[in-house]
């Protein structure tokens, strides 16, 4: 914003016209018929009469319309990348599941020996189901917590 104490003579002589321009037009007072205030109250009543632009009547409903492509986006594109980690996790499993697979018996062993009755966890694969459903239970809850579901 400008300070005043650093006007010019011009810049002052300027707002001088725009304020006696504004107050004529304010008060409806005739001119004295000089051209610059005479301008500057072609702008004041220009601005006056300035219509403001509103929305547009059906503005609701096409913001309505637009949310609801976009949920609609969102829950495709969150089912896209469920299937997306699930082909990762499949494609994890291909490469790496004989590495995987002893890791899984090892661990087997060493629950059977905790919970000998647990005769089900002797066989690696049953933990490994066991584990990618701790696992997808946990991941969902983390997504109804997030609120993306």
């Amino acid at each position: 914003m400008n300070d005043e104490r650093n006007w010019t003579a011009q810049q002052r002589a300027e707002w001088e016209l725009q304020e006696r321009a504004r107050r004529l037009e304010r008060d409806g007072a005739g001119g004295r018929d000089e051209p610059a205030v005479d301008r500057y109250r072609a702008v004041m009543r220009a601005a006056q009469q300035a219509r403001v632009a509103g929305p547009p009547p059906d503005f609701a409903t096409q913001v309505a319309a637009r949310l609801r492509d976009q949920e609609l986006d969102e829950r495709i594109e969150r089912w896209l990348l469920r299937i997306a980690g699930v082909i990762a996790l499949v494609c994890a499993l291909y490469f790496a599941g004989a590495e995987l697979r002893a890791i899984a018996q090892s661990t087997a062993d060493a629950l059977a020996a905790v919970a000998p009755g647990a005769q089900w966890l002797r066989n690696p694969m049953w933990l490994m189901v066991l584990t990618a459903a701790v696992s997808a239970g946990i991941f969902d809850v983390g997504l109804k917590g997030a609120g993306r579901r």
